[in-house]
């Protein structure tokens, strides 16, 4: 095919094929740009088929599903995945953000940009990242015993450290009952925090991994003891400055911009059945924000760029917690320890961090390539954290700069 046929095969041929011409006249994607710009500004029009060429291949990149869009219809398809926003990090730029599907199948609703997904136990990263600050500031130390900060904690309660119950191994009773969001005692936060204190410790501190709702309570307590305010007023005003104060990364309904937030689903063999699931603010240092992948990206950014949390400090967060026999213990064999609200991939090829929340969300670091990837979905159970690795090669290839991947 010569390049009059390729101009006129088709209005929008695969991006590959444009490509692939346009090294054959020697000339590539970043030209077309110096001659549409040429074109614009001294109004002269090029007399070949270079600019024709290159008009195609502007259309293909914005138009045509790149091969990281093609891995992520595969996966939506073989999981049943509804709706989903990617955001992909690259050297703290966002190099990708792309949108898929359907915020809310019975309204045929697409997802957008600005579609609010609930993040559920991602929000222990923030948590996480909260605690570090009040480190950096002198007002608590990880291995403080709680003791120190909360005199009137059961006596068992009191030995745990700070550092035992960021990392789920403090062994504390657990406040939820049931399988979702149902406090013990009456149901409501009073009588909830009164109860679980009567309950028995589930295992001696620092046995095994167990995760627990109850620690996060009191790291709740924590923050707005030592910063004078609500924690979801304490990370808007700190955490979530770095992200647009929308209803988007609220804990509520209300917001100072309007912005829809995502149905969630679970599959129910045949279809899909919508599942509701409201935290209570006493929960709300365990799960319950809502945020859409863009805002959590510049989050990332701020995090990874040291506006947020000094490098030490954040190595510190993310150092897993040891158990008593010496090993590390996870959710899993893939994310095999746990941190300060992060999960930790310990692994020799591609070591990560990631931050899940509801099996069907997630944000994954990866700090020697400096690669973060944000997937969040709306199909509980969709286990994202499962096929983020695919999407991370696409961008590990240290030959692709960030302009070469369109850095917006």
């Amino acid at each position: 095919m010569g390049v009059t046929d390729l101009a006129f095969a088709s209005s929008a041929p695969p991006k590959t094929q444009v490509k692939t011409a346009l090294g054959a006249v020697g000339f590539t994607l970043k030209d077309c740009n110096f001659f549409r710009k040429k074109e614009m500004h001294l109004k002269v029009k090029f007399k070949n088929y270079f600019p024709a060429l290159c008009a195609l291949a502007i259309v293909s990149a914005s138009t045509q599903a790149d091969e990281t869009d093609d891995i992520v219809y595969r996966i939506m398809s073989q999981r049943n995945i509804p709706g989903l926003q990617l955001v992909v990090i690259k050297d703290n730029c966002i190099v990708k953000s792309a949108e898929y599907g359907q915020a809310d199948v019975e309204a045929n609703t697409k997802v957008s940009k600005t579609t609010a997904f609930s993040i559920y136990s991602m929000t222990k990263a923030f948590t996480g990242v909260a605690i570090m600050q009040l480190v950096e500031q002198g007002k608590l130390q990880l291995d403080d015993q709680l003791g120190i900060h909360f005199p009137d904690l059961p006596q068992e309660w009191k030995q745990l450290t700070v550092q035992q119950i960021l990392s789920h191994t403090s062994g504390l009773p657990e406040i939820i009952k049931g399988p979702l969001t149902e406090l013990v005692g009456a149901g409501d936060d009073g009588s909830a925090w009164q109860t679980v204190q009567t309950l028995p410790m589930q295992s001696v501190p620092n046995e095994r991994f167990q995760y627990n709702q109850t620690g996060y309570v009191i790291l709740k307590k924590l923050v707005e003891k030592y910063n004078g305010d609500s924690f979801e007023k304490f990370l808007a005003q700190g955490l979530t400055s770095t992200m647009p104060i929308t209803k988007a990364n609220s804990f509520t309904e209300s917001g100072s911009t309007p912005t829809a937030v995502a149905k969630q689903y679970i599959s129910n063999g045949s279809g899909y059945q919508s599942l509701e699931i409201n935290y209570s603010p006493l929960l709300w240092a365990a799960a319950g924000m809502k945020s859409t992948a863009n805002e959590l990206a510049h989050f990332l950014i701020a995090l990874q760029s040291g506006q947020i949390l000094t490098p030490s400090a954040k190595m510190q967060m993310w150092q897993p917690a040891v158990l008593a026999n010496g090993k590390t213990a996870g959710f899993s064999s893939l994310e095999n320890g746990y941190a300060a609200g992060w999960q930790v991939l310990a692994r020799e090829k591609d070591p990560a961090v990631s931050s899940s929340g509801g099996n069907a969300s997630t944000m994954v670091i990866y700090p020697e390539k400096n690669v973060s990837i944000i997937v969040l979905t709306n199909l509980l159970g969709s286990q994202p954290i499962e096929f983020t690795d695919e999407i991370a090669n696409q961008f590990f290839d240290t030959r692709k700069t960030t302009n070469e991947l369109s850095c917006t």
